[in-house]
């Protein structure tokens, strides 16, 4: 680490794996590089259905070892590199931290979750019940999985909510929408241990 060294995110954009990229995504990494004070590196992964699954988190993994080795050169320090991300974005960085834990990868500080999409099954209550609510609905969620998963059956690099094991990761920050259909499985992915030692992330119930 070299004096001055800042913090850095590793951001990915929301928008169901089909839609999005780093300019429609630049207003808000922009604010958060502003009230943080880190680097915000914004990913512009590659977008289902023509490009499915592995594609995006291939892409986002890439971009981690990425920042890691050229740590000196963005003015980062390699040991405080967090990632995140809004929604689909929520879950590939979700998806990042276990293949960083599972292949001894880059070091990640801090998982930034919001809204994450973190479960192909959609067997929760939210799931099950909010298939009404305003602008994402349980239709439209389904359909998004269905071009980001095409013919490859969900492993939990696509759905984190399938690992069975979540000791060794990073602490989590995990936001959930009162209204939203993935509110029940961001809670339940945030209430399971994520440490060898049985603590859970901070978490915010809407």
């Amino acid at each position: 680490m070299t004096s001055g060294s800042r913090g850095a995110l590793i951001w990915l954009h929301g928008g169901g794996w089909v839609m999005g990229d780093v300019d429609t995504e630049h207003p808000l990494a922009a604010r958060l590089a502003t009230a943080s004070g880190a680097v915000v590196i914004s990913v512009g992964y590659r977008l289902a259905p023509e490009n499915p699954f592995p594609a995006a988190p291939d892409d986002a993994y890439a971009v981690l070892v990425w920042a890691a080795e050229h740590a000196a050169e963005l003015g980062i320090d390699a040991d405080r590199i967090a990632v995140g991300g809004h929604s689909a974005g929520g879950g590939l960085a979700a998806a990042v931290a276990l293949r960083a834990r599972d292949e001894q990868g880059p070091r990640i500080r801090f998982q930034l979750l919001n809204q994450p999409g973190l479960d192909d099954r959609q067997e929760t209550w939210s799931q099950r019940h909010s298939t009404d609510t305003p602008w994402m609905d349980r239709d439209k969620i389904s359909a998004m999985w269905r071009h980001y998963l095409g013919s490859t059956p969900a492993t939990p690099y696509a759905a984190p909510a399938r690992a069975a094991d979540l000791s060794g990761l990073p602490p989590a920050y995990i936001s959930a929408g009162e209204h939203c259909p993935n509110r029940d499985e961001n809670i339940e992915y945030a209430v399971r241990p994520m440490s060898p030692s049985g603590n859970s992330p901070n978490w915010a119930r809407p």
